[in-house]
């Protein structure tokens, strides 16, 4: 059965900065291993995901730096994060969306409230993944990795806060 994402977490706050470290620096290695990359691109779910010898690779350097993170979590993680080409620091993943591309936000007032509607984490990763496609394959590998560790209801009030900050008008 899969993990309700409104379980209990076993990486602390201060443990965040590390896991997203060991992240990003697994994700920059996916621009030399393409063939990952593409592997990791064709899953349509977690649990494909967690099949693959990167998602474990990626598990392995984690527990080398003494940081647990629920499986399914991290197969949601991994495989959103081969879709990101670009890694905007400057910007929330909600900010991306909400960002005027001929006049309205890139993702839709209502894309994006079905989006924060999801409670599943098979489901939260195929929506990502679409939005990512959405946004040029440009997100926050930062924000990424913090929305699906902590996919709850105050990650998602903190992404309606960020999107509507700028698209207010969006419906």
């Amino acid at each position: 059965m899969p993990e309700s994402v409104e379980s209990n977490l076993p990486v602390e706050a201060p443990a965040l900065p590390r896991l997203e470290t060991v992240a990003r620096r697994w994700w920059a290695t996916l621009e030399e291993r393409r063939g990952d990359r593409a592997e990791l691109r064709r899953c349509r779910t977690p649990e494909a995901v967690a099949f693959l010898p990167s998602y474990h690779r990626l598990l392995s350097e984690l527990r080398k730096a003494g940081l647990n993170v629920p499986s399914e979590r991290l197969a949601v993680i991994a495989g959103v994060l081969s879709h990101v080409e670009t890694d905007d620091r400057s910007n929330s993943f909600a900010e991306n969306m909400a960002a005027q591309q001929n006049g309205k936000a890139r993702v839709s007032g209502l894309r994006f409230r079905r989006l924060l509607a999801i409670d599943d984490l098979p489901e939260l990763y195929t929506a990502l993944v679409r939005m990512i496609h959405l946004l040029g394959a440009t997100a926050s590998v930062r924000d990424l990795v913090q929305a699906v560790l902590w996919w709850n209801d105050w990650t998602k009030k903190r992404w309606a806060f960020d999107y509507y900050a700028i698209a207010p008008n969006e419906d």
